[in-house]
């Protein structure tokens, strides 16, 4: 697989030398890619066809059959965030392909590189990928090369989001499957919206704020709170305003959470009010436990992002892999991500289908407009040195500082 020219455009980013896979995130790059010790031979050919929701089957690749992968069936390994292994919503399609779905939890992107350093994390059949981790897999080699007609319910894909994974040959690097933000999380029975970032340093905040150890989305929304408009071109003394910032907001924060399902929790209680930053589907995490919870969106906007599945090259069963993934991408579990996540959907033949939180958050009659005004689909910092730009490592070692202040 040939990398994508640096050149390329970012279907929501106007200005060109901006990497597709670094146009999204939600969690952090690779600290050291270099060191990962992976050992990967090439990817071979490969063929799936997999059953969906939508079609018994999809069509085959050209460059091989159905015999090549194998059959659909058998154990699979998921690593994943919590909900987005598809919870009870998938269970009828796994036992009506005989696939036995073994999930891996994650807390954040660097989570799915310490397992695949592992010999079973290696061997996983769908792994996490943020958008703008891609780039560092496909250059890497980790996983195969998906062939859009491997997905029967490719084709029904809102048509910007696979642009974030294609490779040059039209193959794709993983399967955008939800997309959100990472917006303020608030109870609205203590709190009003904020209108800024900047609002959370009122004392009247003090010991009412969780934060979540996210550090690349936290350094992001932390720069859009002081004005860097491209948080992944910030430089060193923009780093250090934004740090500075998130040290005020953590003075007034109860507590650093290790992810979003432990902010639910300590929303529910009642322990904080608000958290910097936030997720939608913190809203239905809370509504499990009997919570209402709502996000906001700041004037400077909140940080957006587009998770994917991917399959490992090494995955002992890639055929239920590709179905799995497939049926993600299907009307039923499209309308779960809707509904049971809070998320955004990759389709929008299913907007009609959700209801409640999930139609409140985002505005589908307007898709575009989600985009414009709400969401800063922000760049990761190079992990290379660039003249005054601040590094990924930097940037790490700055929210280091701030939950240790």
């Amino acid at each position: 697989m040939k990398p994508p020219k640096a050149t390329q455009q970012h279907p929501f980013v106007d200005e060109p030398g901006i990497s597709r896979a670094q146009a999204m995130t939600r969690g952090s790059f690779l600290r050291r890619a270099a060191l990962l010790g992976f050992t990967v031979s090439a990817a071979g050919t490969v063929l799936a066809a997999c059953g969906s929701d939508d079609s018994s089957s999809s069509s085959s690749s050209s460059s091989g059959s159905l015999a090549d992968l194998g059959e659909v069936g058998g154990q699979i390994q998921i690593l994943t965030y919590a909900g987005y292994e598809g919870a009870d919503a998938i269970k009828p399609f796994l036992k009506k392909n005989g696939i036995d779905a073994q999930t891996t939890f994650i807390n954040s992107q660097d989570d799915v590189s310490t397992r695949l350093r592992s010999p079973a994390g290696r061997k996983a059949d769908a792994a996490q990928l943020g958008v703008a981790q891609v780039d560092i897999y496909r250059n890497l080699g980790l996983f195969l090369p998906l062939q859009k007609e491997w997905f029967s319910n490719f084709p029904a894909m809102e048509e910007r989001f696979p642009k974030l994974t294609e490779n040059e040959d039209g193959t794709l690097v993983s399967m955008p499957f939800v997309w959100g933000s990472l917006g303020w999380n608030y109870l609205p029975d203590k709190l009003d919206p904020i209108e800024s970032w900047q609002d959370l340093l009122d004392p009247k905040f003090k010991g009412k704020i969780a934060m979540v150890d996210d550090p690349v989305s936290s350094i992001q929304t932390g720069a859009l709170a002081v004005g860097v408009e491209e948080p992944g071109r910030m430089t060193k003394d923009e780093l250090a305003e934004t740090k500075e910032f998130l040290m005020q907001v953590k003075a007034n924060a109860r507590t650093v959470a290790a992810w979003y399902g432990d902010i639910a929790d300590l929303l529910v209680a009642g322990d904080v009010w608000c958290s910097f930053q936030g997720w939608n589907a913190v809203q239905a995490f809370a509504a499990e436990k009997g919570g209402t919870v709502m996000t906001g969106y700041p004037k400077e906007k909140a940080v957006g992002f587009v998770d994917t599945f991917g399959i490992p090259v090494e995955s002992d069963n890639p055929a239920s892999g590709v179905a799995f993934i497939n049926e993600m991408i299907g009307k039923k579990m499209q309308t779960y991500v809707g509904n049971d996540l809070v998320s955004g959907v990759i389709r929008l033949d299913v907007v009609p289908n959700i209801k409640g939180l999930g139609a409140e958050v985002f505005d589908y009659n307007d898709f575009d407009e989600i985009f414009n005004t709400k969401l800063n689909f922000a760049l990761d910092a190079p992990i290379e040195p660039d003249g005054d730009i601040a590094t990924h490592e930097e940037w790490v070692t700055a929210w280091e500082d701030v939950k240790a202040s």
